[in-house]
């Protein structure tokens, strides 16, 4: 097995878009025999700050987006780790993305104006 500090449990985030800054959030739910594969969920945030809805800072939440099935990302590094590979939204193959693991008490600007 590959040893690094990736657990179960671990939150990781992705931000996209042009115009919008949107987030998505992800956990790690079970590490592969091998130690190359996370299996991960989605997860919700929410907004702490701002115009909630429209532009402010939001955090993951624990909670794991229900409607979204468990995917596979690749992870790579060993003190760093970042994950990597195609996560589903609306239960279809979205977007290609390589996620970075969320600090302790981490915040994050979204902006959902058009």
């Amino acid at each position: 097995m590959r040893e690094n500090n990736l657990k179960v449990g671990d939150i990781f985030h992705d931000s996209w878009g042009y115009n919008m800054t949107l987030n998505v959030f992800i956990k790690v739910i079970k590490i592969s025999p091998t130690g190359k594969t996370a299996i991960c969920k989605l997860v919700n945030s929410k907004w702490i700050s701002g115009d909630k809805g429209y532009t402010g800072r939001v955090i993951p939440t624990n909670e794991e987006n229900k409607d979204e099935p468990e995917f596979r990302l690749r992870i790579c590094g060993e003190e760093n780790i970042t994950l990597r590979g195609t996560y589903p939204l609306n239960k279809k193959p979205f977007r290609l993305a390589t996620f970075l693991k969320v600090k302790e008490g981490e915040d994050f600007y979204e902006n959902h104006m058009d």
